[in-house]
């Protein structure tokens, strides 16, 4: 799910070193990367926010270009859906991501776990990631979005009303997007724990995360598309 977008910022402070195969491409992607895994010690909530901002805009991108597929007129580009998912990813998601991983990093330094083995310390923090993260976060996203979505407008909004359509949200399709999650997500996180050295997590976890918001974006989204074609629709009709 949303939780496992980030590196921990407790994560150590060292970086890998990276080799380009002998200039060209390969010597640049190699400094882009001993860069960017810098920029996550020295500065990891700021670099997680724009990390996340990106990758909200490319999943938010491709989620509106695979839903127009096949439809006839085919719908044009929601540039203030972009926006708000993006800007919610950047402002919202990625400091709870941020410091929730730092949290699941000081518990597996804990004495309860010093000398048990990895299994062990992975299991704690994918059963806490997946039981109070994930159904916590997901269901602010549900409330929230609705929020972003008025904001963005920059013009005044009822804030009670956006509320009670977060609400509907949740009762329509929190449990259903929660249930996908359980499907990716545990067995992603796993992997990333266990196999994934921490320098690393981070790029592992935005390539699973593009998956995940192309899926999410959908969902947080229809509605708010809904609502936004029945207003258009009233006012035609006045």
């Amino acid at each position: 799910m949303v939780i496992s977008m980030m590196s921990s910022p407790c994560a150590p402070s060292h970086v890998l070193k990276l080799r380009g195969g002998g200039g060209g491409v390969a010597s640049t992607a190699a400094a882009v990367s001993q860069w960017y895994l810098g920029k996550l010690t020295t500065a990891p909530l700021r670099t997680k926010s724009l990390t996340l901002l990106c990758i909200s805009c490319l999943s938010d991108t491709l989620s509106q270009r695979i839903t127009a597929q096949g439809q006839s007129p085919k719908p044009s580009f929601d540039w203030h859906r972009l926006r708000t998912f993006s800007v919610m990813g950047a402002v919202f998601i990625a400091p709870i991501v941020h410091y929730w991983f730092g949290l699941l990093e000081a518990l597996a330094r804990t004495p309860a776990f010093a000398g048990r083995p990895q299994w062990q310390v992975v299991a704690a923090q994918l059963l806490l990631d997946q039981t109070i993260a994930a159904p916590v976060v997901l269901f602010s996203i549900f409330i929230v979005v609705g929020f972003f979505d008025a904001a963005m407008r920059m013009r005044p909004f009822d804030a009670r009303a956006c509320l009670d359509k977060g609400l509907e949200r949740v009762r329509k399709d929190y449990l259903s997007t929660l249930l996908v999650n359980w499907r990716l997500w545990p067995l992603a996180n796993t992997l990333n724990f266990w196999l994934v050295p921490p320098p690393l997590r981070v790029l592992y976890s935005n390539c699973v995360s593009v998956v995940w918001e192309i899926y999410l974006s959908r969902q947080v989204n229809k509605k708010l598309a809904a609502a936004a074609k029945a207003q258009t629709q009233e006012c035609d009709g006045r």
